[in-house]
């Protein structure tokens, strides 16, 4: 299981809109910050490239402003 924890993480780390990919401990295997201008072409980023991932199930997102 672990194993497939990395692939996901590496497969992350490869799509532009994704700046930082960590493996944690607890109730996420993976933490992610993705960075857009807008919730559209976040929400773009996660039908189109983010859920299509192989062994990605669930996925929570919080929305931070800088």
């Amino acid at each position: 299981m672990r194993d497939a924890v990395y692939v996901v993480k590496m497969s992350l780390n490869v799509i532009p809109e994704v700046k930082e990919a960590l493996v944690t401990n607890g109730a996420y295997d993976i933490v992610a910050r993705v960075e857009k201008k807008d919730l559209e072409e976040l929400k773009r980023v996660f039908k189109t490239k983010i859920w299509s991932l192989e062994n990605i199930s669930t996925s929570e997102t919080i929305i931070c402003y800088t």
